[in-house]
């Protein structure tokens, strides 16, 4: 009874990209499609968003990560039944990966993980750094926009924050967020469903995590 927005760009191997909680497809699409340089025929990248967020509804019914897992699947099952498949997990996105995995080893031919939540309590994280700030950038920032940006981008330069006003800002802004708080949010409902395999994953994995990531 839900309906999933998402967006199919090219043809060939599908690749199910999977973006995090706050932000919406744009956040994968942004940082994803130039490494395809205008090739359409090789892989088709399925970009869509998570309940609550983007232009996907929040629902009652998805009320755990299990269920949000359980959701993904069928989806996978709408849009590509039976195909083999690439998956793409960022953050939180990076999780449900994991659990996309599990359930369907035999189909994941490849995954990237970009800085993907273990599921696991947050111990030891670094602490919240700034590497590099233009000072100039600061003073064009309204008190909201800065808001977003400052607390979490690490290299606080224009090129740096015309990427997050295009790809992160939208969705940011958009967020449905006393669903997510009250149906998804908190960790012990967010990380409920087992991600370990049965068996080693032998296809290509690339996993990326960011060194000053305090998320």
């Amino acid at each position: 009874g839900m309906r999933m927005y998402y967006e199919s760009i090219g043809s060939g191997l599908p690749i199910m990209m999977i973006h995090g909680r706050g932000p919406d497809h744009r956040s994968l699409k942004g940082c994803m499609e130039p490494c395809f340089r205008g090739d359409d025929r090789t892989f088709r990248r399925i970009y869509f968003d998570l309940p609550g967020l983007g232009r996907t509804q929040g629902n009652a019914w998805v009320s755990s990560g299990a269920k949000m897992l359980e959701l993904i699947m069928d989806f996978i099952e709408r849009i590509i039944p039976k195909k083999k498949f690439l998956v793409v997990g960022n953050s939180y996105g990076g999780y449900l990966a994991r659990g996309v995995i599990r359930n369907k080893q035999d189909f994941v031919q490849g995954v990237l993980l970009l800085c993907p939540s273990s599921g696991k309590k947050k111990t030891q994280r670094p602490p919240r750094c700034t590497r590099e700030k233009d000072p100039s950038l600061e003073r064009q920032l309204s008190d909201e926009e800065r808001s977003y940006f400052e607390p979490v981008v690490v290299r606080q330069t224009h090129r740096v924050w015309m990427r997050f006003k295009e790809e992160i800002l939208p969705g940011l802004k958009i967020a449905d967020r006393p669903f997510i708080k009250n149906h998804w949010g908190k960790d012990q409902a967010a990380y409920n469903f087992e991600v370990e395999l049965d068996h080693p994953f032998e296809n290509p994995a690339l996993i990326l995590m960011g060194k000053q990531d305090s998320v």
